[in-house]
C-alpha cells in the first residue's frame, strides 16, 4: 500500500511538471509568431513614408550629377521634369510632365554624347509628335497626325500621308490622303505631288 500513493504523487508531480512545459512552449510560440508579424508591420509602415523636397539630385561614386528630379521653370509656368546626364554631365534624355495651359502633355527628348537635341516624343494639342533631328538639331524626320515629313536644312520637304494643302491661285484647301506623296521647295511651294 505503501507503493500506491508514492506512484500517485509522481504522477501528480509528473503532470504539473508537464503542465508548466506545455505552458512556457505555448509562450515560446505566440513570442515565435509575434516577432515575424511585428517585424513585417513595421517595415510596412516604413515604406508608406513620404519625402517632400523641391529637388532630387542624383550622384555616381564620383559625385558627378547623374539625374535630377525637380521643378522647371517655363514661360508658361513650371513642369516637373527629370533629367539624365552622362558621365561627362551631358544631358542625355530628358523627360517633362507637359504644360495644361498650353494643352501639351508629356514629353521625352534624347541627346547625343555632346548634348545636341536628337529625338523628341511631344504629346500635343493636335496629337502626338515624334521627332529626329540631324547633328545640329534641326528637325530631318518628324512624325504628325498621318504624316511622316523629311526636311533639309535647306528648307526642302517630303511630305507622306494626310497634309493640308493650299491652292495659292485661289487660296482653296485641302487635304492630301494617306496614300499620297507631295514635294515642297524652301518657300513651301508644291513642286510635286502624287495622287
Amino acid at each position: 500500500m505503501n507503493s500506491e500513493p508514492n506512484t500517485l504523487e509522481n504522477l501528480q508531480y509528473r503532470i504539473i511538471k508537464l503542465e508548466l512545459q506545455s505552458r512556457r512552449l505555448r509562450q515560446w510560440g505566440v513570442a515565435a509568431l509575434f516577432i515575424p508579424v511585428l517585424l513585417l508591420t513595421m517595415a510596412q509602415a516604413a515604406s508608406k513614408k513620404t519625402v517632400e523636397a523641391n529637388e532630387f539630385i542624383l550622384r555616381d561614386d564620383s559625385g558627378s550629377v547623374r539625374a535630377s528630379l525637380g521643378m522647371h521653370d517655363t514661360p508658361s509656368g513650371k513642369l516637373p521634369e527629370m533629367v539624365l546626364f552622362d558621365e561627362k554631365g551631358n544631358t542625355s534624355v530628358r523627360v517633362n510632365g507637359g504644360i495644361s495651359a498650353q494643352n501639351l502633355g508629356g514629353a521625352i527628348i534624347l541627346f547625343d554624347s555632346q548634348g545636341q537635341r536628337r529625338g523628341f516624343l511631344i504629346l500635343g494639342e493636335d496629337g502626338p509628335m515624334l521627332g529626329l533631328a540631324n547633328s545640329k538639331g534641326s528637325t530631318t524626320t518628324g512624325l504628325r497626325d498621318g504624316n511622316i515629313g523629311v526636311f533639309d536644312d535647306q528648307g526642302f520637304e517630303t511630305s507622306i500621308g494626310v497634309k493640308d494643302l493650299a491652292t495659292p491661285s485661289t487660296g482653296e484647301t485641302h487635304k492630301t490622303s494617306a496614300a499620297s506623296v507631295v514635294l515642297f521647295d524652301k518657300n513651301k511651294n508644291v513642286i510635286w505631288k502624287a495622287p
